[in-house]
C-alpha cells in the first residue's frame, strides 16, 4: 500500500503517485527498468538493418557516418556531464547531513 497526500493506494494505478515516482527513481532497478528496453529496441534496430540483404544507400554515406559519430559523442557526453554532476550532488548532500 502506498499513501500519497492523505490517500492510500493499494492498486499503485494512481497516476499522481506514478509521476512522483518516476520523479524519485533513486535505485538501479529503477534506471534499469526504463534504459533497459530503450536498449533492446536500439539492438533491435541495429540487428535488422545490419541482417538486410541489401542495405539503404544512405548509410554508407560520409555525412550519415559523421552524424553517427557525433550523436554517439553527445550521447556519451551528455551521460558523462550528467552522471559527474549527480554524484557532485549526491556528495553534497552527504556532506551537508553529515
Amino acid at each position: 500500500m502506498i499513501k500519497y497526500s492523505g490517500r492510500i493506494s493499494t492498486t499503485c494505478l494512481d497516476l499522481r503517485v506514478s509521476f512522483h515516482t518516476m520523479q524519485n527513481m533513486s535505485t538501479e532497478f529503477d534506471w534499469f527498468m526504463v534504459t533497459m528496453p530503450i536498449f533492446a529496441i536500439v539492438v533491435y534496430a541495429i540487428v535488422m538493418v545490419g541482417s538486410m540483404e541489401k542495405q539503404p544507400k544512405f548509410l554508407e554515406s560520409k555525412q550519415t557516418e559523421n552524424m553517427v559519430i557525433w550523436a554517439f559523442g553527445a550521447l556519451f557526453a551528455l551521460g558523462a556531464i550528467y552522471a559527474g554532476w549527480s554524484m557532485g550532488y549526491s556528495f553534497w548532500l552527504l556532506v551537508t547531513s553529515y
